[in-house]
């Protein structure tokens, strides 16, 4: 389990989070995202908070994020971002809710999965019509009154993280800053 947990939260935690918040600065592929100072430091926030529940002896966190920053930067390596971005409800309730859970229990802010969420929420909104297995929970979220659409969005991803005030304050305020 905790060398699964490490390819989901990094490997895959990251990837997620590129394919939106790269797609919404107009890149096409992760080598692209990551070359972005922005994206980068995104990832690396929301990594500095997957590592703190990835304890366990022989991960070698270090080295797996240097590895993985090492397969970003390859551009021969053509990891669309489009194709990374399909199914992002689903994703994300196992790459980031659990990590930002984690962190909301250990009584810090979960800031970079908070940014993460927030670029999914951007790019629904964006989008409206995304690929996901979720779509028409997404649709039921879109619809109505648009206030409160960006909680009803978090609540397809996870109900307990769309219900904490504190953490929808930090989505909403990084989906202003994005």
């Amino acid at each position: 389990e905790p060398f699964e947990n490490r390819k989901l939260w990094l490997l895959n935690g990251s990837h997620s989070l590129m394919a939106y918040l790269g797609q919404l600065r107009g890149h096409e592929t992760v080598a692209e995202a990551i070359a972005d100072n922005v994206c980068r430091n995104h990832v690396e926030s929301f990594w500095n908070e997957a590592a703190l529940h990835l304890t366990e002896d022989g991960l070698d966190i270090p080295n797996y994020r240097n590895a993985l920053i090492e397969r970003f930067e390859n551009s021969r390596i053509a990891h669309r971002l489009a194709q990374i971005a399909i199914d992002g409800a689903t994703k994300l309730r196992v790459r980031i809710a659990p990590v930002a859970k984690a962190e909301i229990a250990a009584g810090r802010s979960a800031e970079g999965c908070a940014t993460a969420i927030a670029a999914w929420v951007a790019y629904v909104l964006k989008n409206e019509k995304v690929q996901d297995s979720q779509s028409e929970e997404i649709a039921r979220a879109m619809n109505g009154n648009k206030l409160g659409v960006e909680q009803r969005l978090v609540s397809v991803i996870d109900l307990q993280l769309a219900n904490d005030v504190k953490f929808m304050g930090l989505v909403i305020e990084k989906l202003a800053s994005l």
